[in-house]
Formats: C-alpha cells, sequence, structure tokens
C-alpha cells in the first residue's frame, strides 16, 4: 500500500469500479487511505438527451473484438455490456444515487448527513434515516452530531432489520455510522439507488488502527458522489486542520491492535489526528492481537 509516513505526496489516479460496476483492484481500499480522495464527475452521461453526470463506465461489445468504453450516469449503466447504441428515452423514474460522507471522528459527517436531509426535507421529500443501534450516546431515535444536532431516525441491529423497516414510499434514504453494518448494506444501498431513491450515507472509512472500516471502502467504490471530511488535529501544538485519522486513546495512551475493533465513546477515548501524528501503540507481548467488538 502507498505510504507517506515520509512525507512525500503521492498521488494516485484510477478506476474504481470496472465496467460491470464492481470493486476494481485496490483503489477502494485506497479511496479510504486517501487523505484527500476526489471523485470526477465533469463526464456527462453518452446516453443521447441525458444530462445526468456519469460515474459508471460502459462496455460497447463489437462482434471485431474491438470493444469501446463510454461515461454513463448509473441508470443507463448496463453490467453485461452492450452490443447496440443508446436508446434516447429508456427511463422516466427519477434517477437515483449513492452519497457517501467519510471522514475521522470530529469531521463533521452526521453534521453534514443531517444538513443534507434537511434539505431534502424542505423540499418535501419522504425520507427515512438510520443508524445501527449500538450507537446509543447521544439519542437512541435520532441521527445525532457530536454539537447535538438531531434528525429523526430509527435504531436497526443489522441491515435485514433495515431493510423491513424501508417504506413504499421512502424516496430518501440517509444511514448514518454505517462502518458498523454489515457488508450486505452495500447490495442493499446500491439496490435502492438503481430503484431510484436517494442514498444518503455516513461513516468513519478507517479503523483507530488506519484500516479500511467495515463495508465503507466499498460503498465508497459504488457511490456517484463521494465527500472526505478533514478535521483540526489535536495532538498538542500541531494546528493542522487536515486530520483524515482517528486517534484511540486508552488511560491517556495510544490503544494497540490488541484493543478491542469497537469502543462506543466521545472525546474522552478519541481523538481526530493529522496522518503525522496518528499513534498505534504497541501489542501486549504475549497477547491475542485479533480484533473483536466491545461496547461501552
Amino acid at each position: 500500500m502507498a505510504s507517506s509516513r515520509s512525507r512525500v505526496d503521492v498521488v494516485v489516479a484510477g478506476w474504481e469500479l470496472d465496467y460491470r460496476g464492481q470493486p476494481q483492484g485496490p483503489l477502494p481500499e485506497l479511496l479510504c487511505t486517501a487523505d484527500v480522495a476526489v471523485k470526477l464527475d465533469d463526464g456527462v452521461c453518452a446516453s443521447p438527451g441525458c444530462r445526468i453526470p456519469a460515474s459508471r463506465t460502459q462496455r460497447f461489445i463489437r462482434p471485431d473484438g474491438a470493444d469501446r468504453f463510454a461515461p454513463v450516469c448509473r441508470r443507463h449503466h448496463d453490467r453485461q455490456g452492450r452490443t447496440s447504441a443508446f436508446q434516447e428515452g429508456w427511463f422516466e423514474e427519477p434517477a437515483g444515487s449513492l452519497e457517501v460522507i467519510a471522514g475521522c471522528m470530529f469531521s463533521g459527517k452526521t453534521q453534514e448527513l443531517i444538513r443534507r436531509l434537511d434539505q431534502e426535507r424542505y423540499a418535501g421529500a419522504a425520507i427515512q434515516a438510520f443508524k445501527p443501534a449500538l450507537d446509543d450516546r447521544y439519542a437512541i431515535e435520532a441521527v445525532a452530531s457530536h454539537r447535538d444536532l438531531r434528525f429523526p431516525a430509527i435504531a436497526v441491529p443489522d441491515v435485514e432489520a433495515l431493510r423491513a423497516q424501508l417504506r413504499e414510499d421512502t424516496r430518501v434514504v440517509g444511514i448514518d455510522e454505517a462502518q458498523f453494518l454489515e457488508p450486505s448494506i452495500v447490495p442493499l444501498a446500491e439496490e435502492l439507488a438503481d430503484r431510484g431513491l436517494h442514498v444518503l450515507v455516513a461513516g468513519l472509512e478507517l479503523d483507530f488502527l488506519g484500516r479500511p472500516f467495515g463495508p465503507m471502502a466499498l460503498l465508497m467504490a459504488h457511490a456517484d458522489r463521494l465527500t472526505k471530511l478533514q478535521a483540526s488535529c489535536q495532538f498538542p501544538g500541531c494546528g493542522s486542520r487536515q486530520a483524515t485519522r482517528t486517534q484511540r486513546l486508552h488511560g491517556g495512551r495510544p490503544a494497540g491492535p490488541d484493543d478491542p475493533l469497537v469502543v462506543i465513546g466521545g472525546a474522552a477515548t478519541y481523538q481526530a489526528r493529522c496522518r503525522h501524528h496518528h499513534e498505534i501503540g504497541a501489542a501486549a507481548a504475549g497477547s491475542d492481537s485479533s480484533l473483536h467488538l466491545q461496547f461501552a
């Protein structure tokens, strides 16, 4: 994996999805570990008459083997490849999308999610918001930020429970703390977006060890729009506004690989740190360094 511990700037470009819409190579993980990630949407869908920004690559299969590729939006993407040109006016239903908001703790992810959900509410959209049931720090029946901004939400124990709670009339789905959900949240988010729903997801893309967290890498790869937020580094004397890592502290010292993967907490347990000041404690001698869950 690319490293910038030597303070060398590393710039990586590539396709995050192949023409079938499947994650490609190391790009999903690189989206997570990057301090800055840009998903370009300057291209417009190649389907005639469509003005939606392109987020997928369409393969056109030719008999002579000289296949070509074109940028397309989600609803005009054929995962199997196409053998003929596009037809104008395929769809009458609204185009769906998947937006992902990622960042370290205290970067404002939940605040941004609430802002976007409020915009949809003011526009009259039918909205449902969800959160993992284990996150009960500030509210049980609301998505809540560290600054006490709130939006009504349904706490669910798993992805199947989330699916079961979805209403037929819902047009916008918001999901907070997605890193705590199972990998099956990825195909569900894709399914909802393909059906024309607007799906907004927020979560930590890296755990306290600096590794991709839960399903976030795949959600970021599939996203039509990706926002990576940064915080102010809380290491004494740093002052950098480019904090992209979550620092876990245990008794005032950096947590290590033998600590639980998940400990629900706030400012007393976690800090936002820049890449340079992010620390991982040493594993205890003879300890089992396998990761496990703990909620406190």
